[in-house]
């Protein structure tokens, strides 16, 4: 299945927006119709349901939504994509101007996986490292600690769990000489009979970084991965970006993150009138 550019742009929003229902979301209708969503715990996400349904128009912030920016908790994290909001600079300026502070922005990427596989696949013969699926508790909780190491963020471990229960996502741990030097995330998902494959958390303890570990990881993956998939998607920081650029990745949109300061009221009872999917 081949998707257009702008299809496959939505396609990996719609990726990682599956992604983060996955990890455990509450949701509330508002008085516009739209669906809003909130995460119940890490990624700390909001976002709403409409902004990842639309095919060829760019969106306007419902109102509401805007209005119920500041009942959310402390440390809500709200990305903003220029890719779908026309007035997603009226907007940052809302958030920067209320409780909201700018933290990361990421480049959404994708790789089409006929143009990409030989090449991941030829880097994968030298590979050293064994990429290990979680399954078990100590699994999950070697890779809880990797990861928040590697990020610098606490990862709640029962999301992880919930991930590794799900059908749809791969939590892999990276080994070499039997030590755990890694960690990734793998999500698929369907978007218009077209298979995704969304790479995600790709992180490196801190006691082996600059040695290619990253890479090695990533061109094993990708290797590995390429038979069931016809692209893979993922959201680069600027460290990142050059590695998944060398490997084919091409540049889609920006995603800006957005984070509701701690100090501020954290209304505790703001998850109340959301309901669990």
């Amino acid at each position: 299945m081949t998707l257009t550019e702008q299809e496959l742009k939505l396609a990996n929003l719609d990726n990682l927006t599956r992604l983060w229902q996955a990890m455990g979301t509450n949701s509330q209708v508002l008085s516009s119709g739209h669906k809003a969503i909130l995460s119940r715990s890490w990624p700390h996400r909001f976002w709403h349901e409409q902004a990842v349904a639309i095919q060829d128009k760019a969106l306007t912030q419902p109102q509401d939504l805007i209005d119920h920016l500041a009942s959310l908790p402390a440390n809500t994290v709200l990305p903003v994509w220029p890719l779908l909001y026309s007035g997603h600079q009226s907007l940052e300026r809302i958030l920067t101007a209320g409780d909201y502070i700018h933290m990361l922005e990421l480049v959404a990427m994708a790789l089409t996986v006929s143009k990409g596989a030989g090449k991941a696949a030829k880097h994968n013969e030298a590979s050293g490292l064994k990429l290990v699926r979680c399954a078990s508790a100590e699994q999950i909780k070697c890779w809880t600690r990797i990861g928040s190491e590697a990020f610098g963020y606490a990862i709640d471990a029962q999301v992880v769990q919930t991930l590794a229960e799900n059908p749809n996502a791969k939590v892999m741990l990276a080994y070499e000489n039997q030590q755990v030097v890694a960690t990734a995330l793998l999500f698929d998902s369907l978007y218009k009979k077209a298979a995704i494959t969304g790479i995600h958390q790709l992180g490196v303890a801190t006691q082996y970084r600059g040695r290619g570990i990253a890479r090695e990881l990533m061109t094993a993956l990708l290797a590995q991965n390429a038979a069931d998939t016809d692209y893979f998607s993922l959201q680069a920081s600027s460290m990142g970006k050059g590695l998944y650029a060398s490997l084919g990745f091409k540049e889609q949109f920006t995603i800006n993150n957005y984070r509701k300061n701690s100090h501020k009221n954290s209304h505790k009872n703001s998850h109340k009138n959301y309901h669990k999917k």
